[in-house]
C-alpha cells in the first residue's frame, strides 16, 4: 500500500459515522491505525511495523466500539420511550404536559420505568394500577408546590390521578405500537 491509502481513509474532510477507521503508511515507514469512536472524534490507535498488525488492531477497536454501542442502545425501557413521547409531544403543541410529565415521574417511573418496553404485559400493568390505588397522596410542606418537601397525607390519590396516570401509560404504549 502506498502512503494514506488505507480501507476507509481518514483524511477525507467530509464528515464520517462512528465506527470507521483505517490504516495508513507513515513517513517513517510504519502503520498508523486510527478510528472514529462512538461520539465521531478521531483516535489514533497507535503505529505498527506492519499493516497486517495494524488492520488486527483496528478491527478489534472497531469490535470494541460496535459492542460499547449494543449496550448502550440495548432494549428501549419505557421510561426511554416516554422521554421521546414527550418530547415529540411537546414539539406538536400538546398542551398540559407538565402535569403530565408529573404525574409520569410520580406513578409510572417508580413501577415501571426500567422495564424493556418489549417485555411490558397487560397484567403487570393491572398489578400496578392495583398498587397505586394504595398510594397515599402527598402534600408539600415547604417550598411551594414546585421543589418543595413532599410529605404523605392521609388520604390516597385521587381517582382522577389514578386515571391520568393509566392514560399516559396507555397512550405511551400505542404510541409506541404505532412507531413500530
Amino acid at each position: 500500500m502506498t502512503e494514506g491509502s488505507s480501507n476507509t481513509r481518514m483524511n477525507d474532510r467530509k464528515k464520517r459515522s462512528p465506527g470507521l477507521g483505517g490504516v495508513t503508511l507513515t513517513k517513517a515507514g510504519t502503520w498508523r491505525a486510527r478510528v472514529l469512536d462512538n461520539e465521531g472524534k478521531r483516535v489514533t490507535l497507535g503505529a505498527f511495523p506492519t499493516e497486517v498488525i495494524a488492520h488486527q488492531v483496528l478491527e478489534a477497536a472497531l469490535d470494541d466500539l460496535d459492542a460499547a454501542r449494543k449496550r448502550a442502545t440495548g432494549p428501549i425501557t419505557l421510561a426511554a420511550w416516554g422521554e421521546r413521547w414527550f418530547t415529540q409531544r411537546t414539539a406538536d403543541g400538546v398542551r398540559g404536559l407538565v402535569q403530565e410529565r408529573s404525574v409520569w415521574k410520580r406513578h409510572v417511573l417508580p413501577v415501571l420505568g426500567s422495564t424493556p418496553l418489549a417485555d411490558v404485559t397487560y397484567r403487570q400493568i393491572a398489578a400496578w394500577f392495583e398498587g397505586l390505588r394504595k398510594v397515599r397522596a402527598t402534600m408539600c410542606v415547604s417550598g411551594g408546590s414546585r421543589g418543595g418537601r413532599r410529605v404523605p397525607s392521609e388520604r390516597l390519590l385521587a381517582r382522577c390521578t389514578l386515571l391520568h396516570a393509566l392514560r399516559l401509560v396507555k397512550g405511551a404504549l400505542q404510541a409506541a405500537q404505532q412507531a413500530g
